[in-house]
């Protein structure tokens, strides 16, 4: 997964429109996709925090300390000011022998020439 963060006028202006008609309490993520004529189209929404909120604090905007701060003490959350910038994530899975996992587990000990696969 590939997230950019920078200023998207159209997605911004779509999200608005969504969060005014249904005035969410908290956190609320919109999940868009550009359809075929290049406009954003909501898929899905929740009323949540979404795997993303650490990609948003690494850019500029702690959306849970806001959240909090606004439920908890009533500050108002201030207008964002974001980095721009490109975050990655992927999957990855590693293999162990059994054996392997035993001698780590039981006996606290691995082979010197012991194998780990990584795939991508």
């Amino acid at each position: 997964m590939t997230a950019i963060a920078d200023a998207f006028p159209e997605v911004e202006a779509e999200v608005e429109k969504i969060v005014s008609a249904l005035k969410p309490v908290g956190s609320c993520n919109v999940q868009l996709r550009i359809n075929k004529k290049g406009k954003p189209t909501a898929f899905e929404i929740n009323a949540r925090f979404s795997s993303s909120v650490a990609i948003r604090a690494h850019f500029g905007f702690n959306e849970v300390e806001a959240t909090l701060r606004s439920f908890l003490f009533g500050e108002e959350i201030k207008a964002l000011s974001l980095r721009k910038g490109v975050a990655m994530r992927y999957f990855n899975e590693v293999y162990i022998e059994r054996e392997e996992m035993d001698n780590i587990l039981v006996r606290g000990e691995s082979r010197p020439f012991s194998k780990i696969e990584e795939h991508f």
